[in-house]
C-alpha cells in the first residue's frame, strides 16, 4: 500500500512536468509569453502599493501642484505600459491558446479510436475517455501555475515589507490562510467524488440523448411502441440527479466561500485596529498606514489566489492524469515488423486457436471452452451452430476485439496480441450482423477515402448494385440519408448488405469474414449473396458464419459449434455421413436449397 502511495505521489510531482512539455510541444510561443505574465503581474500589484504613499507624502509637505501631478503621471503613464504589454501578450496567449485547444482535442479522439473493442466498451474506460475530453483545461493550468509564481514572488515581496512593520500581522494572516487551506482540502475531496459522480451520469445522459435525438432506431421504437412517457421519466430522473449533484457542488463551495468572507472581514477588522494603534502612537504617518493596510489587504488576497490557485491545480490535474492514462491505453501492443515483412512477401497466413477459452468480463459463463482449430491459407472455412452457440465471438477473438481467458491465437505462428493493429487490420475485411452504413456518399463507405478518383463501377456490378446506384441522383458518389445532402437517398436492407461486401472486397485484404450479415434476409437471397462472395474471393482465405447452410457446399471445411465447442469439423459430405449435429440441421434446411 505505501509503494502505491509513494507512486501516486510520484506521479503528481511528475505532472506539472509533463503539462510543461505537452505545452511547449504544442506551442513553444506560449510557453514564453507566460513568462511574461509572471513578471507583469507582481510588478503592477507593487507599484499600485508604493505610489499612493508617495502621493499622500508630497501632499502633506507641498502645496505645489506639479510636485504632486509629476508622480501620479508617472505612475498612470508606468501603468498603461504594463497594462497595455499585459493585455498584447493575453491577446497572442489566446490566440496560442484557441490553436492548443483544438489539438488536444483531436489527440483525446485519436487515442480513443485506436482502443481495442474490449478496452472501447470498459465503463471505467468511458468514463476516461469523457473526462479526458477536459484536457483542454492544459491550457488554464499553465496559466495557474504562471498565477501561482506571480503570487508566490508578490507574497515574499510584501512580506518583507510587512515584517518591517510588525511580525504580528504575518500571524493574523497565517491564521486565516490555515482555515482556507482545511476549507480547500475538505472542497477538493468532495468534488472529487461528485466529478465520478458526473462522469457516471452524464454517460447515461449522453445515451438518452443519443436515443432521443440520434438514433433513428431508437425514434422509431419509442413512437410506434408509445414508449415517450416511459422515456420522458427516464431523462427526467437523469435530469434530476444531474442537478442535484450540481447543487450537492454549489452548496459545499457557496456555504465554505461564506465562512472565509467572514474570517476575511474578521481579519481586516483586526488589522486596521492595529494599524490604528500604530498610527495614534506616531510609529508611521498617514501615508505609511495607506501603504501597510493595501500590503496586507493584498498579501491576504495573493495568500488567499495561491490556495485557490492549487486547489484548481490540484482539480485540472485529475484531468491531466485522464489523459495520460488514455494514451498510455492504446500502447500495450507491440509492433512485429518480422510478420509484417512476411506477410507483405508471401501474402500467406495460417490462423491457429490453441486451447482457447472465453468468458465476458464479469460473468462466469464460458462462451468458448478448449478451442483448438487450425484454419489455411487460401481456405473456405463455414462456422456453423444454433444461436448462441459461440460463433460470433469466435470471429471476436480473431478480430482482437477480445483477449481469451485462456490460450492464445497465432497468425504465422506469432500471437496477434503481439502484432501491431494497424498491421493486423491490413489483414482483416469483415462484414458484420451489425455492420455500419455511414451516411457518407456509396463511394466513400467503400473505398473509407476521400479520393474521388478511385474507379468502384466494376466493383458494384459484381456484388449486385450497379442497377440501383445508376439511378441515384449523382450515382456512386450520391449521399446516403439527407445527415450531409438533402437529396440523400435511402438504401433497402439488401442494399447495404451489398454495400458492405463491396466494403470487405475492396480492401483487398488477405482474410475475410463474413459474421451472418444475410441473418434478415431469405435463405434464397442469402444463397446467392454468399455464393456470389465466393466467387470474388478465391484466392483469399474466408470464414463464413452463419446459422444457416447456405454456403456449406462450397467450403473446405466446416467447424459446428454447440454450445462453446466444436463438436464436428470436415467438409459438407463427410459431415453428413456422421449423421449428427450437421446433418441434423442440415436435412431440416434442405428443401430451401434444392429447390
Amino acid at each position: 500500500m505505501r509503494i502505491l502511495k509513494n507512486e501516486k505521489i510520484i506521479n503528481k510531482l511528475k505532472t506539472p512536468f509533463k503539462i510543461i512539455k505537452l505545452l511547449f510541444n504544442e506551442s513553444p510561443l506560449y510557453f514564453i509569453l507566460s513568462f511574461f505574465n509572471i513578471l507583469i503581474v507582481p510588478t503592477i500589484t507593487f507599484i499600485s502599493v508604493y505610489f499612493p504613499k508617495i502621493f499622500i507624502e508630497k501632499m502633506e509637505i507641498s502645496n505645489i501642484y506639479m510636485e504632486i501631478l509629476i508622480p501620479i503621471l508617472y505612475f498612470v503613464l508606468l501603468l498603461i505600459i504594463l497594462q497595455t504589454v499585459n493585455k498584447i501578450i493575453n491577446y497572442f496567449k489566446d490566440k496560442c491558446s484557441n490553436k492548443m485547444t483544438k489539438q488536444l482535442q483531436f489527440k483525446v479522439a485519436e487515442y480513443a479510436i485506436k482502443l481495442d473493442l474490449y478496452q472501447l466498451e470498459s465503463p471505467e474506460n468511458k468514463n476516461r475517455i469523457y473526462l479526458a475530453k477536459n484536457i483542454v483545461s492544459v491550457v488554464g493550468i499553465f496559466n495557474i501555475f504562471t498565477n501561482i509564481v506571480s503570487n508566490a514572488i508578490t507574497i515574499l515581496g510584501l512580506s518583507i515589507l510587512i515584517t518591517s512593520i510588525n511580525f504580528v500581522y504575518l500571524i493574523i494572516i497565517g491564521i486565516v490562510l490555515i482555515i482556507k487551506i482545511i476549507l480547500n482540502i475538505v472542497q477538493f475531496k468532495y468534488f472529487q467524488k461528485i466529478r465520478v459522480l458526473d462522469a457516471d451520469n452524464n454517460r447515461s445522459g449522453r445515451y438518452l440523448d443519443s436515443c432521443l435525438y440520434f438514433n433513428e432506431g431508437s425514434a422509431k421504437e419509442i413512437r410506434v411502441n408509445n414508449l415517450q412517457t416511459w422515456f420522458k421519466k427516464k431523462i427526467v430522473n437523469f435530469r434530476t440527479k444531474m442537478i442535484n449533484i450540481q447543487i450537492s457542488g454549489m452548496r459545499i463551495t457557496y456555504l465554505f466561500e461564506i465562512i472565509m468572507k467572514i474570517f476575511v472581514s474578521l481579519q481586516t477588522c483586526v488589522i486596521l485596529i492595529l494599524l490604528s494603534q500604530e498610527y495614534i502612537n506616531q510609529k508611521i504617518n498617514i501615508a505609511s498606514f495607506s501603504m501597510y493596510f493595501n500590503s496586507l489587504v493584498l498579501l491576504s488576497n495573493s495568500l488567499i489566489g495561491l490556495i485557490n490557485n492549487i486547489l484548481s491545480y490540484n482539480n485540472t490535474n485529475v484531468n491531466v492524469q485522464d489523459f495520460y492514462e488514455l494514451s498510455i491505453l492504446k500502447n500495450q501492443l507491440k509492433t512485429t515488423e518480422k510478420l509484417f515483412d512476411d506477410l507483405k512477401q508471401k501474402n500467406k497466413i495460417k490462423l491457429q486457436f490453441h486451447n482457447v477459452s472465453f468468458k465476458y468480463p464479469n460473468t462466469d459463463i464460458e462462451i468458448l471452452k478448449n478451442i483448438n482449430v487450425t484454419i489455411n491459407d487460401k481456405e473456405k472455412i463455414a462456422i456453423v451452430g444454433l444461436n448462441g452457440a459461440g460463433k460470433t465471438t469466435f470471429i471476436k477473438l480473431i478480430c482482437k476485439f477480445y483477449i481469451p481467458t485462456s490460450g492464445y491465437i497465432t497468425l504465422n505462428d506469432v500471437n496477434i496480441w503481439e502484432i501491431d493493429n494497424t498491421t493486423y487490420y491490413d489483414i482483416i475485411s469483415a462484414v458484420f450482423q451489425d455492420f455500419t452504413i455511414f451516411n457518407f456518399t456509396i463511394k466513400e463507405n467503400i473505398v473509407m477515402s476521400q479520393n474521388n478518383d478511385v474507379e468502384v463501377s466494376n466493383l458494384l456490378k459484381d456484388v449486385g448494385l450497379n442497377e440501383s446506384v445508376s439511378s441515384f441522383y449523382n450515382l456512386e458518389n450520391s449521399y446516403i440519408s439527407k445527415q450531409f445532402d438533402e437529396q440523400g437517398i435511402e438504401l433497402s436492407g439488401g442494399e447495404k448488405q451489398k454495400l458492405a461486401m463491396a466494403r470487405a472486397i475492396y480492401k483487398k485484404s488477405s482474410l475475410l469474414i463474413l459474421d451472418e450479415p444475410t441473418a434478415s434476409l431469405d435463405v434464397f437471397s442469402e444463397k446467392q449473396i454468399y455464393e456470389k462472395f465466393y466467387e470474388l474471393s478465391k484466392n483469399k482465405t474466408v470464414i463464413f458464419i452463419s446459422h444457416r447452410l447456405a454456403i456449406s457446399k462450397f467450403v473446405d471445411k466446416i467447424f459446428v459449434f454447440k454450445d462453446g465447442s466444436i463438436v464436428e469439423s470436415g467438409n459438407h459430405d463427410e459431415l453428413i455421413k456422421n449423421n449428427s449435429t450437421y446433418a441434423e440441421m442440415y436435412f431440416k434446411q434442405v428443401s430451401y436449397y434444392e429447390k
